[in-house]
């Protein structure tokens, strides 16, 4: 769901690549669910893996199980966040319902010359 944009992608990983637990999903989660989210466990660590070719497991690259900015969420950006993916969401669904297949949208061929 992050990917759906480069608007959301940049919202979403605003202070880390890796997003587990980073200030966005911890502010998405203060949002849905705020009975799970435990503030006084937020520890802010920094992106150790933003320059690493492999993905790696968040209990490879941090300390506290987390990155970013943790710290710094709240559930008014989680509820901006969530808003603003249903609203691209919405809007790259209802441009899918009147696609047209790419052979469609070819120009008429030309008559054969020879």
């Amino acid at each position: 769901m992050w990917e759906i944009s480069p608007k959301i992608h940049e919202f979403y990983h605003h202070d880390a690549v890796n997003f587990h637990a980073n200030c966005a999903e911890t502010s998405v989660m203060l949002a849905l669910r705020p009975d799970l989210v435990q503030m006084n466990r937020a520890v802010d660590e920094p992106d150790r893996s933003a320059h690493c070719f492999f993905a790696y497991r968040v209990d490879k690259e941090s300390v506290h199980s987390g990155v970013g900015t943790p710290s710094q969420a709240d559930e008014a950006f989680g509820q901006a966040t969530l808003a603003a993916c249903i609203t691209e969401l919405s809007a790259q669904l209802q441009q899918a319902m009147i696609e047209k297949t790419p052979l469609e949208e070819l120009p008429p061929a030309l008559p054969d010359m020879f």
